[in-house]
């Protein structure tokens, strides 16, 4: 069996689907787990497996959509400057991400932040954002993102061509961090250089903004995070998997 790298909650509807199937959904979307059966939901363009059990389907990642409206302040994007999106996700660092925001601000780049209740208190005057936001709305619209490496918001970013600069927290989220940059689709640091060298930051930051090929790279992997491909196929085998006989002697 494949341990699931980063577990990311799992859209209310699909669990509701699987449930309407009579097998019992996981909490996580990371991997579905039906007796000896898995999905693993981790692209194999970022993650090729080897030697997978059998019954294991690799359908790529399924992004939950967020039911929030237009923001009000979306009009007052500037089209003619790039818009750097920063999210840590809800389980992110705050301390880091404030540290992030503030080196993003004295550079006077448009930004974009999803808060997820990891900062408290007003945003920087200049700077656009809510607790929650549409993912695929911002994504389509962002130059970069910048987040904590989570798996679900570097899968998320790359559905939409965005290149991605990570600054992991834990051994999971660098390993996310190491494939994107591996793939030539983003760029990763060490979440400490903004205590000790914030410059090299805004660097980082800078040259993945005035990188052509980083962004053409990222949107040639677009076709490898199909959404509605990848849920039709866990379905699918949900349904072979049930409708499959049981050994003898084992519980329905």
């Amino acid at each position: 069996r494949t341990r699931p790298l980063l577990p990311a909650p799992l859209a209310e509807p699909l669990r509701d689907l699987i449930t309407s199937l009579g097998a019992r959904p996981r909490r996580h979307i990371h991997d579905l787990c039906l007796g000896d059966h898995t999905a693993v939901l981790d692209p194999p363009q970022l993650f090729p497996t080897r030697r997978l059990p059998a019954k294991t389907l690799q359908t790529g990642p399924i992004f939950p959509t967020l039911a929030v409206g237009e923001p009000v302040w979306w009009r007052e994007l500037d089209p003619d400057r790039p818009v750097v999106y920063l999210t840590f996700g809800s389980t992110g660092e705050g301390g880091v991400m404030r540290q992030v925001l503030q080196a993003l601000v004295a550079q006077r780049l448009q930004v974009v932040v999803s808060t997820g209740g990891l900062m408290k208190g007003d945003l920087p005057h200049g700077v656009f954002g809510a607790r929650f936001l549409d993912g695929d709305r911002i994504l389509s619209r962002a130059d970069l993102v910048v987040s904590h490496g989570g798996t679900l918001t570097v899968y998320h970013a790359l559905a939409h061509g965005t290149p991605v600069l990570s600054l992991p927290s834990h051994v999971e989220q660098g390993l996310t961090a190491v494939a994107a940059v591996q793939a030539g689709v983003g760029r990763s640091l060490p979440k400490g250089v903004l205590g000790t060298a914030p410059e090299r930051f805004v660097r980082e930051v800078k040259r993945c903004l005035g990188d052509p090929a980083l962004t053409e790279r990222a949107q040639a992997l677009q076709p490898a995070f199909d959404s509605t491909r990848a849920t039709q196929a866990v379905v699918l085998g949900l349904r072979g998997w049930l409708r499959a006989p049981r050994p003898t002697g084992r519980p329905p």
